[in-house]
């Protein structure tokens, strides 16, 4: 009788221990299923990237054919391009310092671009105040507005336009919204904010 309890409890502890995992399986686990053992994680070495450009930020236009016109953060007179269709080494596309004399000896500050539908770079300069338009090949540029009502346009955040030949322009020192018709070559104040009350023109 003894004997009887004693196997039991044993079997029990046994098992015990199995579930807890202290004990490694049986000989006929061993044989039927074999142990399992989990190889070294083997990492790869990271592959060379294939993009030969990388935009750190700023002021940038994308045009529908894959060209990418940025603002050189080192030198905002300057812009660059890039074909992104086949990560080509970018290229000056301007330099504002070759075709503009400042007089003053101040830098251009570039503060914005947009592409119009006709692929010319449109540039907004905080310096001059100019919004000045590029040609493709950039041997022309066209300076569209610099001031409005005698008052020189300030620092620009905010410049797009349609396609029609409207361009709209967004002073925040002004807090005003600029409407700019290349066409007929007039312009005129699309918005106005006073205390956070709109004034549509």
């Amino acid at each position: 009788m003894e004997l009887r309890k004693e196997l039991i409890l044993t079997s029990w502890v046994c098992a015990f221990f199995s579930l807890c995992g202290c004990l490694g399986p049986s000989p006929m686990q061993e044989s039927r299923e074999g142990r399992v053992s989990t190889p070294p994680a083997v990492l790869s070495p990271p592959k060379p990237s294939q993009q030969k450009f990388r935009l750190e930020g700023g002021v940038f236009s994308i045009s529908t054919d894959g060209l990418l016109y940025f603002v050189d953060l080192k030198n905002r007179s300057r812009v660059h391009r890039v074909n992104l269709q086949n990560m080509g080494e970018e290229e000056k596309f301007i330099n504002l310092e070759e075709w503009l004399n400042h007089g003053d000896g101040a830098r251009f500050q570039i503060d914005d671009l947009w592409l119009d539908h006709e692929g010319r770079l449109l540039l907004a300069e905080s310096s001059t105040g100019k919004i000045i338009r590029i040609s493709q090949d950039a041997r022309k540029l066209e300076n569209l507005a610099d001031s409005y009502d005698g008052y020189r346009f300030s620092q620009i955040k905010g410049l797009v336009g349609s396609g029609t030949g409207e361009i709209f322009v967004g002073s925040p020192h002004a807090a005003t919204l600029y409407r700019i018709d290349t066409v007929k070559g007039k312009i005129n104040v699309r918005m106005k904010i006073w205390f956070a009350r709109v004034i549509l023109a």
